[in-house]
């Protein structure tokens, strides 16, 4: 999850860094050159769909492990 002064694409940076091959500062880095996370996985010949369902897959395994652990609702 997203920590203090994360990055705005930080959502789910541990699976984005993997999918990418990329560290979370070389992505910070090409993000801060003016590229979005789609053109840098574009880039990296990764399609957006890919991309977005990595992102949801991964949040969406976060959200039932809070369920699972009684922090969270599924109504939440």
């Amino acid at each position: 999850m997203m920590g203090h002064g994360a990055p705005a694409w930080a959502g789910q940076p541990e699976e984005v860094t993997e999918l990418l091959g990329m560290t979370s500062e070389e992505i910070q880095a090409e993000h801060l050159a003016g590229k979005s996370l789609a053109q840098i996985a574009e880039s990296k010949k990764i399609s957006q769909e890919t991309l977005i369902a990595t992102i949801l897959d991964a949040r969406t395994a976060d959200l039932a492990a809070l369920v699972a652990a009684g922090k969270l609702t599924q109504t939440q």
